[in-house]
């Protein structure tokens, strides 16, 4: 893999990592996840805002010892990957015990990784804090159980103050039955069906008000007169005008029964509420002349009747309230809900009452659901929930049975869990994605504790196919690392180190032994994790197998000094070949020399007598003539020593391998360049010699210029 591939798969890697933090950290859910011994290795923030606890405080330790009450039976699990394994999902409520000590309920979802390679596991555990929900169902049980109880309490008792009170009718009745107006008045009253009789004169506005309907109000018999107007005093101001309302429209036949609920004052200053009820008398032309009735007191009636409905009104905005959908249902029947179930599954509240639990579940958890209501099964249990427009969502279900009025009903909580799942998955995937990255990456991704230890926290699987360890050899021995560094270089390893409380980011390279006691080169590039004291809490890095490069440097490095070797004695050899050039030239000079010397020696003789026998007209001839041979003489060894005077050392080292009847080829291997390289040196030495001619061979020119330097 090239380095840009290896640079984008670490930045995929941190990528997906940072895409899981980030999950971890903003999720309103307890996230915490366990390895085989049931040691923490993730706890999310809302973790700690719930528990007490800071993610470094509990990070490595065991679970249950920590958040389980000591009566909990998981504290005493002897092999909780053997339990995990066994149930690889599971949903409960338990408690969790904070730091503070309190004990608060989770409801949890638990899944479980198992890695196929390793047998290990992970316990994956999202919870929701339901602590306060708890209290808020029990509270709302109380609250009915304390309400049905005061009512049917209540109601017993008006059953047996109405018996006492038609016994009290009939024994007046039996009293005043010599009397025909008391025998009426007696009459009428059990017609009306209750006592506090009061019998009123429409033509004289006289009424007759049982002396115990007066002390109902807390007025002796003489404090009140009987007279409409006196009587209508104690009648509250804002229903009077309805008392009488009602009263006109039944005696005007426009109404068949006179019955009316009013407020009297008591004696007191208190209000009373007054049951009215009354009978018309009517003369033999139909005209009314007397209306008798009774006034019953059921003000304690009406309060409990308003307890019981601001009760029902307290629960039904608890309800209303609640995120959650509750549902109270007989055997399956919707008998009432709350707003947020409607909206759930996208019904319109009066039309969700009545139907079947059936027709908002798949079909297929029909059989799951009617046994966990046929048992009364409280555990929370998942469904499929479908709308009314045909739509599905996840839905967690918790019920309870409770007996109503004598009917077993059951309260059941709906939870749409359809985004707890869909991050559960994509966090599933995410892993997967990240842990297929790291498996297949050529980095070795780990992570440390704090100094001065550095314990390993997390290493990749891939350490086991590049290294041959498993990870779990450096989670036991937290110097496990530093055991395996060369010792020629753990010296200067360590010194680096100590100066990570300075840096934040370190790169630095060193010999590591694999499993079969080999030692490679390794790349190592860390990150330094601070609190934000600025202490060092741990470390984050990298791996990479260099010893590749390193190979390739040092046959670099060895052919560097090659060259260099070979440099030098090409160095030496133009030196030699320079030396040789002055001996040349030297030689040259030498040899020009005698040339002269020897001409005139050998021509001085003939040129004398020549000039005795011309005579003295032709002497300047013979002088001309012994200037033009010194000419050429000089001429022709200037030329050549000009020539070669034009060539570089490398030209002048090929012109002598040449001379001496070296090819081409043999050149270029005596010398290590191309042949190529020989054949323009070759060009370059005849242009320059001025052999123009093709037809020269410079092997033969060369040698014949060597023969004539030689004579």
């Amino acid at each position: 893999m090239t380095t840009r591939n290896r640079d984008k798969a670490r930045h995929d890697t941190i990528d997906d990592r940072e895409l899981i933090q980030t999950l971890l950290e903003t999720s309103n859910s307890l996230i915490v996840c366990l390895d085989s011994r049931a040691d923490i290795i993730i706890f999310n923030h809302e973790c700690e805002r719930v528990t007490g606890y800071k993610a470094e405080e509990v990070l490595g330790k065991n679970w249950p010892k920590i958040f389980l009450p000591d009566d909990h039976p998981s504290r005493t699990l002897k092999d909780f990957a053997a339990w995990v394994k066994q149930h690889p999902r599971d949903t409960y409520e338990g408690p969790l015990l904070t730091k503070s000590g309190e004990v608060r309920t989770i409801l949890w979802s638990n899944s479980a990784i198992i890695h196929s390679d390793s047998d290990e596991i992970t316990a994956i555990a999202v919870g929701q804090d339901i602590t306060d929900r708890k209290r808020t169902e029990e509270e709302l049980r109380k609250a009915h159980r304390g309400l049905e109880k005061r009512v049917e309490e209540r109601t017993a008792e008006l059953k047996q103050s109405n018996l006492e009170l038609k016994e009290q009718i009939e024994s007046r009745l039996e009293v005043a039955q010599a009397l025909r107006e008391s025998e009426q008045r007696y009459e009428m009253a059990t017609s009306a069906g209750r006592v506090g009789i009061w019998d009123w004169d429409l033509a004289t506005n006289e009424i007759y008000v049982d002396p115990k309907l007066k002390a109902m109000l807390g007025y002796e018999d003489h404090e009140i007169q009987n007279h409409l107007d006196d009587w209508g005093k104690h009648v509250h101001p804002g229903d009077g005008q309805s008392v009488m309302h009602e009263a006109e429209r039944y005696l005007a036949g426009k109404s068949p029964h006179y019955e009316v609920v009013h407020r009297m004052f008591h004696k007191d200053g208190t209000i009373r509420w007054i049951l009215a009820r009354g009978t018309a008398i009517r003369d033999e032309k139909g005209k009314p002349i007397r209306m008798i009735g009774t006034d019953t007191d059921i003000t304690e009636q009406i309060k409990t009747e308003q307890a019981f409905r601001e009760s029902e009104e307290r629960f039904r905005k608890l309800s209303d309230a609640a995120e959650e959908g509750i549902v109270i249902h007989d055997k399956g029947v919707i008998l009432d809900a709350n707003e947020a179930c409607a909206r759930m599954f996208g019904y319109e509240l009066p039309a969700l009452i009545g139907r079947h639990v059936r027709d908002a579940v798949l079909s297929e958890m029909w059989e799951t659901v009617g046994e966990r209501i046929a048992t009364g099964d409280e555990k929370p249990y998942e469904i499929i929930g479908i709308r009314k427009d045909g739509s599905r969502f996840y839905c967690q279900i918790s019920g309870k049975e409770y007996i109503h009025q004598g009917r077993n009903l059951r309260v059941t909580v709906l939870r749409d869990i359809s985004d707890r799942k869909k991050a559960e998955a994509e966090l599933l995937r995410t892993k997967q994605r990240l842990d297929h990255l790291l498996s297949h990456s050529p980095a070795v991704i780990y992570s440390c504790g704090s100094p001065p230890e550095y314990p390993t926290t997390f290493i990749s699987d891939n350490i086991q196919r590049q290294l041959g360890y498993i990870p779990q050899d450096f989670y036991d021995d937290p110097f496990f690392w530093s055991k395996q560094i060369h010792p020629d270089d753990q010296e200067r390893i360590s010194k680096q180190l100590a100066e990570l409380k300075k840096q934040e980011h370190l790169t630095y390279e060193y010999r590591f032994r694999l499993k079969n006691g080999k030692y490679i080169w390794v790349f190592d590039e860390l990150s330094v994790r601070r609190d934000e004291k600025g202490k060092i809490v741990g470390l984050i890095g990298s791996w990479f197998d260099i010893s590749a490069r390193k190979e390739a440097e040092n046959r670099l490095r060895e052919t560097a000094d090659q060259l260099r070797e070979e440099q030098e004695a090409l160095a030496q050899k133009n030196i030699a070949l320079s030396e040789i050039l002055n001996y040349i030239e030297k030689e040259r000079e030498s040899y020009k020399q005698h040339i002269c010397y020897d001409v005139e020696k050998a021509l001085r003789p003939f040129l004398k007598k020549l000039k005795a026998r011309v005579g003295k007209e032709n002497v300047d001839s013979i002088v001309s003539l012994e200037t033009y041979l010194k000419n050429i003489l000089s001429r022709d060894i200037d030329v050549f020593k000009d020539r070669f005077a034009r060539l570089s050392p490398r030209e002048s080292e090929i012109c002598h391998l040449i001379g001496k009847g070296m090819s081409s080829k043999q050149i270029s291997e005596t010398l290590s360049l191309a042949l190529v390289t020989i054949h323009k040196h070759r060009e370059l030495i005849r242009k320059k010699l001025g052999i123009t001619n093709k037809n020269i061979n410079l092997s033969t020119y060369l040698r014949a210029q060597n023969h004539s330097n030689d004579t």
